[in-house]
């Protein structure tokens, strides 16, 4: 017996034009290995009744037609237990928004003092462009032909030997 409504319905109801009639209707529909002894005994009752309870009889048309829009109307019978309401919040497996970490490191003054500007001021070069400050630390300023450095010398890690 196929237990699974999918192949129910392709191995027996479609294939033969059977149904199943007298399923009962505590009883969802699906494999019988779960099911307790009183179950089965119940289902073997039904089968070995004068007449019959559970047995297979050809289908309607009505059936034919729904089971084409939807297999599972083959189904003798529940296909799944109700599930129950639940008056819980659950929000397993659902995404919570990561909460944000205090920032407090170093800030910047609100105010920039006066000191701070003349002490700007001072820093004078020579060139078209403004100072840059490169990877390595050297205060370089544009020139006609590129940046050079602002203290006219050559890096102390890179030294020219004649």
């Amino acid at each position: 017996m196929c237990w699974t409504v999918k192949a129910f319905y392709a191995c027996i109801f479609d294939r033969y034009g059977l149904a199943l009639r007298g399923w009962p209707p505590g009883f969802t529909f699906q494999n019988l290995s779960g099911a307790s002894i009183e179950e089965l005994r119940e289902l073997d009752r039904r089968c070995r009744a004068t007449p019959p309870e559970l047995f297979f009889a050809p289908a309607t048309r009505e059936e034919f037609g729904a089971a084409l829009m939807d297999y599972t109307a083959a189904a003798p019978g529940p296909l799944f237990p109700a599930a129950l309401p639940s008056f819980e919040h659950s929000n397993m497996g659902r995404r919570t928004v990561a909460t944000r970490y205090e920032r407090d490191g170093p800030t910047s003054a609100k105010e920039v003092s006066d000191e701070d500007l003349r002490a700007d001021a001072k820093e004078v070069h020579t060139g078209d462009g403004l100072p840059i400050v490169n990877k390595d630390g050297a205060r370089m300023a544009w020139h006609r032909t590129g940046y050079r450095d602002l203290l006219g010398g050559e890096l102390s890690d890179d030294p020219i030997v004649d």
